[in-house]
């Protein structure tokens, strides 16, 4: 039987060339497609066709505690995509446990996080959505 091992601060997340730290306690990072690769349409016949889709965007979400200096980073670049129209980078995910890697080698932040404060410290969601997202799921490597 093998034995395997996952450490979170071995996840590599990186945007526009900064490796990204101060994640919040729990789920910090999600990658997903925004469409499914297959659609199912049955007639009324029954007669099944499998509809391929060609999108292949999606999206990186990411969450840091209120704490964390690059909440700051993440704001300016969604204010100079606002501004400018230019704040296109690239968010790289490593999972240094195992073989996950995700890339949008073209991201945007898709708007500034939701701001709240509390008796404790808050997280500041941040969403990056790419045009094209290429990843891989992989397990995590034996000891």
């Amino acid at each position: 039987m093998a034995t395997r091992q996952y450490d979170p601060s071995q996840v590599i997340f990186n945007v526009g060339g900064r490796d990204v730290f101060g994640f919040a306690d729990g789920s910090f990072i999600e990658v997903d497609r925004n469409a499914d690769a297959v659609e199912t349409k049955v007639g009324s016949d029954g007669e099944v066709t499998r509809v391929m889709s060609a999108n292949r965007s999606g999206n990186f979400k990411c969450v840091l505690q209120q704490s964390s200096p690059l909440n700051d980073y993440f704001s300016s670049l969604a204010t100079q995509d606002e501004k400018t129209k230019d704040a296109i980078v690239t968010v790289f995910l490593k999972d240094g446990n195992g073989t996950t890697l995700a890339l949008g080698a073209k991201s945007w932040i898709k708007k500034k996080a939701k701001v709240g404060f509390e008796t404790s410290s808050a997280n500041r969601e941040w969403m990056f959505e790419t045009g094209q997202l290429d990843f891989d799921i992989g397990g995590e490597t034996e000891l």
